[in-house]
């Protein structure tokens, strides 16, 4: 990834800027993070400069409104430019099993047939299976090798952010079930260490301030139904 375009930051209910969904550049490609709740994505991609042509992978995280509601305009826009010969190759839309019903469900009954014949064949579907561990891979002889994995199992992992903490390279990873945990993973001396900073708290959200003699965590703990800061000085 060379650059990271944040394209909404609201919620559900939100009126003043668009649902949360981001693109992921990398040379001419962008890697599409959902599709927010309507047709203001395409306004969004407008802005930040991103074409249809070249969104050629989108990840749908889960199906709420404020995430999914954008794909059936997503789809239409870009079955419209492969209708009219200027899409290369295919479209591939990252999601749960049952994500996949309910987005060719929505599209076929807001849009025409036109659009949607393109399922199956240029528009294609890649299920993700929900796992409850998180783990690390690295490319060793040109094969990923897991090289690492957490101990505890979770459920929902849905935040995770790759930071540094006291100047080593880290990810800050929030749980929102089971133990609920927020805790950090770093490579020091040619070993992970996992600090746990809290559990019970269940963070929906993540941001990682680095400042010259700090780093400061700031988490949206769901479960706690809380705003928290934690700093990292060493």
């Amino acid at each position: 990834m060379e650059r990271l375009i944040v394209l909404g930051t609201g919620n559900a209910q939100a009126i003043h800027c668009y649902n949360t969904c981001y693109a992921m550049q990398k040379g001419e490609e962008y890697f599409l993070v959902d599709a927010g709740g309507g047709n203001g994505i395409l306004s969004q991609l407008d802005k930040a400069g991103i074409t249809l042509e070249s969104i050629h992978n989108i990840f749908v995280t889960h199906a709420h409104n404020d995430h999914i509601l954008g794909m059936v305009w997503m789809i239409r826009m870009i079955a419209t430019s492969m209708n009219k010969g200027t899409y290369d190759g295919t479209l591939t839309i990252y999601c749960h099993e049952e994500l996949v019903h309910t987005i060719k469900t929505l599209t076929k009954l807001t849009v025409g047939k036109k659009f949607y014949k393109h399922f199956d064949e240029r528009i294609v579907f890649h299920v993700i299976a929900h796992g409850d561990t998180i783990q690390i891979y690295k490319k060793i002889d040109g094969k990923y090798t897991k090289v690492w994995k957490y101990d505890n199992e979770i459920d929902f992992a849905h935040a995770l952010v790759g930071t540094k903490l006291a100047g080593q390279n880290a990810f800050v990873c929030g749980v929102r079930r089971k133990d609920c945990e927020l805790f950090a993973v770093t490579y020091e001396d040619g070993e992970y260490k996992v600090t746990m900073i809290e559990k019970g708290v269940g963070p929906a959200n993540l941001c990682v301030v680095n400042e010259k003699d700090r780093d400061i965590i700031v988490a949206a703990n769901h479960t706690a139904n809380e705003a928290a800061v934690y700093f990292v000085t060493e």
